[in-house]
């Protein structure tokens, strides 16, 4: 089976709106939104996220491009990854403000991949780690297939909680079900 990270920063096209900040009723909680810990109790209602005016963009897009680190979707991207991976994630409502202040759309979600999964293939992997072994950053990611059972179809790995990782199974669901699909920005992931 093959695999994908998520570049949840980068924007297919420059007119797709990006969100530079998270919003102030969940500061603290967007931490542990981006890093796979729990955050459904503590989540308030009503959360808007703004529209970066200085990137210019104003479409809305199934994948909103963002500086968080977080994967922020559409409510038909929900929809499918809630139906493949149920309560291994949570779907916590967001609504998107435009430029001038005015709710652009109530219909999106950030979707939070619970807890971390030690599924890289250490030697093959390109892994910056301190003296002590603290992982500074992940060059090069390489799944290992012996430890991929029972992992979700979105997914996080322990050697860096703020990248999403998706299954073949999980892509093709979404181009299926939403041809028109827009701003899912995907890099093939190795497999040994």
């Amino acid at each position: 089976m093959d695999y994908y990270r998520i570049d949840v920063y980068d924007r297919q096209e420059p007119g797709f709106c990006f969100i530079d900040r998270p919003p102030e009723e969940i500061h603290l909680l967007s931490s542990y939104i981006a890093s796979g810990e729990a955050a459904a109790e503590e989540y308030p209602e009503n959360v808007i996220a703004k529209m970066d005016p200085n990137e210019g963009g104003i479409v809305l897009s199934d994948f909103i491009a963002n500086s968080e680190l977080c994967l922020i979707c559409s409510e038909r991207v929900k929809l499918v990854i809630e139906k493949l991976c149920g309560d291994s994630c949570e779907y916590l409502p967001v609504s998107i403000e435009n430029h001038k202040g005015r709710i652009a759309s109530s219909e999106y979600f950030y979707i939070n991949p619970l807890g971390l999964h030690d599924v890289l293939n250490q030697s093959l992997s390109e892994i910056d780690r301190t003296d002590d072994g603290d992982v500074i950053d992940v060059e090069k990611f390489v799944l290992d297939t012996t430890k991929m059972k029972d992992v979700p179809p979105l997914f996080r790995v322990v050697e860096k909680d703020s990248e999403y990782f998706a299954s073949e199974v999980l892509i093709d669901a979404l181009k299926k079900e939403i041809p028109d699909l827009t701003n899912l920005n995907l890099e093939p992931i190795e497999v040994a």
